[in-house]
């Protein structure tokens, strides 16, 4: 397709179609977008009418970026919600670099401290999780949470979209999934991720886009082979993430009834204009997400909050002083739920 023309916002345009520089599809309007959602996106609208955008992304996948900058530049929400939470939020620092480095600078004192401070089966997990994500990254050329990092980079470029942090501590998440399995089955667990082994098992671009195609059967025989870890790492967090995504649009509305006028507040007229919110998730909760939305409730997601009683190898994991982020929803303010950062 010819582009012959330049618009003053970078994107360029023919007779049919507008593209900004990149590439990135623009839409005349939202309703013409809404009418083409990708694959990937689900739409849920409220009775209020407001619009819940919730993308389905792979963490390695270059598409799962580029849906990301074409939902939020055509939707131009009021908030930007993350599959993250604050343990995790370093994420958005990672490159390649810096993540192979970190995989690579494992002396055998870091990995003693790091079991000393996760406790033995925490510590063994992360170890085994970096590693394989080095793996792919080593392969690819791209660090994990890239669809995350082009979210907080696109919603910086609006003015007053906040982004939030809607995840449940992954601390209290792999506890929730660990307890209760034998440590036979942990350790098998933890094998089959260090023996992931990527000059035997090359991954390529298509490779990750097969999976968000198959997702379905991924998950599927996960729930059949580890329903433990699959009702903890994937059913209990589509809830605490159709939960968070439903409170960021209260928290949006909220900030619409603060910008109204005197003049409005004097004439009586406090209708507060529809709100835009889009959720960034891994494609494997977009099921789960739509299932959930609206339907939660704070007794809910406070029981999904708990920490199980610890085992032995657990003595050193961390405990209720370190849960932060969305717990604060059970005990504070429901604006008070998300970490903020980005510009107001």
């Amino acid at each position: 397709m010819t582009r012959d023309s330049n618009s003053d916002d970078g994107s360029s345009s023919d007779s049919q179609d507008i593209y900004f520089a990149d590439g990135i599809r623009k839409y005349n309007s939202v309703e013409a977008f809404n009418k083409e959602l990708p694959r990937t996106v689900e739409l849920i609208n409220t009775p209020d009418g407001d619009s819940v955008y919730v993308i389905g992304t792979a963490h390695f996948s270059l598409k799962s970026q580029d849906d990301v900058s074409l939902v939020i530049r055509n939707v131009k929400p009021n908030a930007v919600v993350l599959e993250l939470c604050p343990l995790r939020m370093h994420i958005l620092d990672y490159d390649e670099q810096t993540l192979l480095q970190e995989a690579k600078d494992l002396s055998p004192e870091k990995i003693k401290q790091i079991l000393k401070d996760q406790g033995f089966s925490h510590g063994l997990f992360y170890l085994s999780f970096l590693r394989a994500s080095a793996n792919i990254t080593k392969q690819l050329g791209i660090a994990p949470g890239g669809e995350a990092r082009r979210a907080v980079a696109e919603a910086k470029k609006l003015r007053r979209c906040k982004v939030l942090l809607g995840d449940r501590p992954m601390n209290i998440t792999l506890r929730r999934a660990l307890y209760g399995l034998s440590f036979q089955k942990k350790m098998q667990i933890s094998m089959a991720l260090n023996s992931f082994d990527l000059d035997t098992s090359p991954i390529t671009q298509d490779d990750v886009e097969t999976y968000k195609n198959q997702e379905r059967e991924t998950l599927k025989k996960m729930k059949e082979t580890m329903p433990t870890v699959f009702h903890s790492f994937v059913t209990e967090r589509d809830i605490i993430l159709a939960h968070s995504l439903y409170l960021a649009v209260e928290l949006a509305r909220e900030m619409q009834r603060l910008k109204m006028t005197m003049d409005q507040i004097s004439r009586g007229d406090e209708n507060v204009m529809p709100v835009n919110v889009v959720g960034v998730v891994g494609i494997g909760h977009l099921k789960g997400i739509l299932q959930n939305y609206g339907k939660t409730s704070s007794v809910q997601i406070k029981q999904l909050m708990t920490l199980r009683p610890p085992k032995a190898n657990f003595k050193n994991a961390a405990g209720p002083a370190h849960l932060t982020g969305i717990y604060s929803l059970v005990s504070k303010k429901w604006w008070n739920i998300f970490q903020f950062f980005g510009r107001k």
